[in-house]
């Protein structure tokens, strides 16, 4: 599910032109905005301290959400598409579990406790591509039913419809991939701390 086409390669994290137009380097950007423990601190305010839980990162890129997480004893896979980041997670944080490859074909039912997506809905291509993601996560969740999703929608250069829709259509949107007697639970966030977001938790 490539973001307009991108790789998610090197040249995507790292180079010019990539997605995140004006970074130098991912990892260093990522750090400056101390993003790990921010997105840390507001999932386990809206779901719940994280230490025990079988936690999946999708889209964890290089790592950085996965070894907060595993800091405050959750055990946590993170997984991504990108060969490039993967191998970067694998550098930066030996030990811990990552996964190169595609969610929809990944890990089986009912094999995590909660679901953390951040800043990967937005990059898919149309209303299929969302459901087929949604239904995917649903089915590798347990019982314990919880999805953590923030959505970001900064970037006005996308030439899709996704990333700029409001956070009641992205929540009908999650609702739809997502049947079932959830209770959903949607805000716009506003600076978190760099993006303009729509944050989803259902549980």
């Amino acid at each position: 599910m490539p973001y307009l086409g991108e790789p998610y390669d090197m040249t995507y994290f790292e180079g010019a032109g990539s997605r995140r137009e004006g970074y130098p380097h991912y990892a260093d950007w990522y750090a400056s905005h101390n993003f790990a423990v921010t997105w840390a601190d507001d999932i386990e305010a809206h779901t719940g301290l994280v230490a025990g839980k079988d936690v999946l990162v999708v889209g964890c890129a290089h790592g950085f959400l996965v070894a907060e997480l595993d800091a405050r004893g959750a055990n946590v896979i993170g997984i991504d598409i990108s060969a490039y980041a993967i191998a970067e997670a694998n550098a930066s944080f030996p030990g811990l579990a990552f996964v190169q490859g595609d969610f929809l074909t990944s890990f089986g039912a009912n094999q995590f406790d909660m679901s953390v997506n951040i800043g990967v809905l937005e990059c898919m291509n149309n209303n299929a591509e969302i459901g087929a993601f949604l239904s995917r996560t649903r089915l590798v969740v347990n019982n314990s039913r919880s999805y953590y999703f923030l959505i970001d929608y900064s970037t006005s250069a996308t030439p899709t419809i996704y990333q700029n829709r409001t956070a009641a259509e992205w929540l009908a949107a999650i609702q739809v991939g997502l049947p079932g007697p959830f209770t959903f639970d949607v805000q716009d966030v506003g600076h978190l701390p760099v993006f303009y977001a729509t944050r989803v938790v259902v549980s």
